[in-house]
């Protein structure tokens, strides 16, 4: 898996045919620096371990397990607010459009975390946690791409503040576009 790669050191294999030409050496440059460099970051290297080890389960309840391992490991350093905290910033990792945030945060929201809880407290799983831990795998593979390949220059802050940018009131010329949140009286 990816992270017996990242562990291990680069050797040369003989039989190996690419397709890869010449001119494709400046896009693929980073990309490979970057996984390589992977390795070197504790926590990063942490969430690829638990990620590879969720495709390495016979108990799918354990799968589950190690995907939100995963998924902590790297977006939520805080030990409070954990479904809260995870399911809005993937949220903002998911897409650009507002329909894609909404349907990550509510799978986390709604599905795969409270389907965690259940796992975890000892409790009967849902009938659906096979297509739920396949989310949740999706949602993790999300989150370590983007932290492998594109990390957000100010970590979890950074994906904070778009949300929250995201959030307020934008103006139309002179005509103010309400916000969707609800007043507080």
């Amino acid at each position: 898996m990816l992270s017996a790669l990242l562990d291990s050191e680069p050797t040369l294999v003989q039989s190996l045919t690419t397709n890869i030409a010449p001119d494709d050496a400046p896009t693929l440059s980073k990309p490979v620096d970057r996984v390589t460099s992977a390795r070197r970051e504790r926590k990063l290297a942490f969430a690829l371990r638990r990620f590879d080890r969720a495709h390495e389960r016979d108990n799918i309840d354990d799968a589950l397990i190690d995907l939100w391992i995963a998924i902590e490991a790297i977006l939520v350093p805080e030990s409070h607010n954990i479904k809260l905290l995870a399911s809005h910033r993937i949220a903002q990792l998911s897409g650009p459009s507002a329909e894609d945030r909404q349907h990550a945060c509510n799978l986390l929201a709604r599905e795969s975390y409270r389907a965690r809880s259940i796992v975890v407290h000892g409790e009967r799983p849902p009938r659906a946690l096979d297509r739920i831990v396949e989310d949740t795998r999706q949602l993790a593979r999300l989150v370590l791409m983007t932290w492998v390949l594109e990390p957000p220059p100010g970590g979890v802050k950074s994906i904070d503040r778009a949300m929250i940018a995201s959030l307020r009131p934008r103006r139309c010329g002179n005509t103010r576009v309400p916000s969707r949140r609800k007043a507080v009286p």
